[in-house]
């Protein structure tokens, strides 16, 4: 009579392959069964991944299919149908710029097709500042047409003698959020306390 799904058995396999200087190949699937009234999960994926000089690009293709689920304990719960996706994604990483350590264009896109059929979209800058590079950011956005819409975020992290702060904030359909932290360690010795970055 439980309502928790309880995973009674999965198989996982999984393949790599590199090609060489042509990339990389990866081959994913598993299956799971339940030992309550919620049907099998079933997923395939695919993916290649390649670096041309600076620039990174990987392609995943994979297939998920999730079976019915009972929702309750009665013979009058509702259920849930089972469904099949199928979900492309692209993405792809450029260096901009030459030194040591560069700030990184991430762009990819994701189609989905099936029950629930979408296209997201999303981007993001990360780098860092100063001499000594102690200052991280990433800069992102994302959309999603007829969907959730678009969202825009920014986080940064400082890391200074004695702690780590960082913030955060981000906006996107019928939400505002922001954050912030501060990360340090602190050693106790003979001659007192010494703090430190976390």
């Amino acid at each position: 009579s439980s309502n928790t799904y309880q995973q009674s058995n999965q198989f996982v396999a999984t393949v790599s392959q590199g090609l060489g200087e042509y990339g990389q190949l990866y081959f994913s699937g598993s299956t799971s069964s339940y030992r309550s009234d919620r049907g099998r999960d079933t997923q395939y994926q695919m993916a290649y991944s390649h670096s041309y000089h600076t620039i990174s690009y990987n392609l995943s293709l994979s297939r998920q299919q999730t079976g019915s689920i009972r929702y309750g304990m009665s013979s009058a719960d509702n259920v849930s149908n089972s469904s099949t996706q199928n979900i492309a994604m692209l993405s792809v990483s450029v260096p901009l710029g030459t030194g040591p350590r560069p700030p990184i264009l991430s762009t990819g896109m994701s189609h989905t097709t099936g029950d629930t059929g979408s296209t997201h979209y999303q981007s993001a800058l990360t780098g860092t500042l100063g001499e000594d590079q102690r200052l991280s950011y990433t800069v992102n956005g994302a959309f999603e047409p007829g969907g959730t819409g678009s969202s825009v975020g920014a986080n940064m992290t400082q890391q200074m003698s004695v702690a780590t702060v960082g913030g955060s904030f981000s906006q996107g359909k019928n939400y505002t959020q922001g954050g912030g932290s501060v990360r340090g360690a602190a050693v106790l010795h003979s001659d007192g306390v010494t703090f430190g970055p976390y």
